[in-house]
């Protein structure tokens, strides 16, 4: 009795570890697909769907409680010249590189994103137009201050263009409204020559009579 007790024993506590050992695999492959569905595994960033989800709470907090409410749009420049110039392996190094910049010039509230290719979008709950636009100025100078090793002994330097716009200056809080603005400034900084933000819309010419 008392060896069948003992390898009774035996085959519960085994039991009990094979069963333990299942549950905790689950838990790690349901953690490892959620954070597949909500971030970009390249970048480390939130991915597209992520981050719409995340502006339209944040958006509709800040409209709630009456707070400013701003967003960048940012395409880095002639990306697809160092993809077919260097490979697409270096074309990875750069959008990584890009997508640690960004991460290290925002605050704990902003959320950073890639919402394409080579384009990331930046969310500011609590910033004004003018507070935005100072922080995608320090994105901008930090995307091109620094070289990156792209081959063995091949470094190159990168740039980016930025539009912003802001819920208090459209009177919209409307995520896709903003992401729109911002994206047709980033344009216009764009055909402007490259390399700037851009945070106001062109100005159209008086009208002679």
């Amino acid at each position: 009795l008392a060896l069948l007790w003992v390898l009774f024993t035996c085959m519960v506590l085994i039991a009990w570890g094979v069963i333990r050992r299942m549950v905790n695999n689950m838990y790690r492959l349901q953690h490892t697909l959620k954070w597949q569905a909500w971030y970009d595994p390249l970048t480390r960033l939130p991915n597209r769907g992520a981050l719409f989800e995340r502006a339209k709470a944040l958006s509709a907090e800040c409209h709630l409680q009456q707070l400013p409410f701003s967003v960048i749009q940012i395409d880095l420049d002639h990306f697809k010249r160092i993809n077919d110039k260097y490979g697409h392996q270096a074309g990875d190094l750069v959008l990584s590189h890009a997508a640690r910049l960004i991460g290290n010039s925002i605050r704990e509230p902003d959320i950073a994103g890639r919402v394409g290719g080579e384009e990331f979008c930046v969310l500011l709950p609590g910033r004004t137009l003018v507070e935005a636009a100072q922080v995608a100025e320090r994105i901008r100078a930090r995307i091109g201050g620094k070289e990156i090793l792209v081959l063995k002994n091949q470094t190159i330097r990168i740039s980016g263009s930025l539009g912003v716009s802001s819920a208090q200056e459209t009177g919209s809080y409307d995520f896709q409204h903003l992401q729109s603005v911002a994206d047709s400034r980033l344009y216009r900084a764009k055909r402007a020559g490259r390399n700037q933000i851009c945070a106001q819309d062109e100005e159209e010419p008086e009208s002679s009579i």
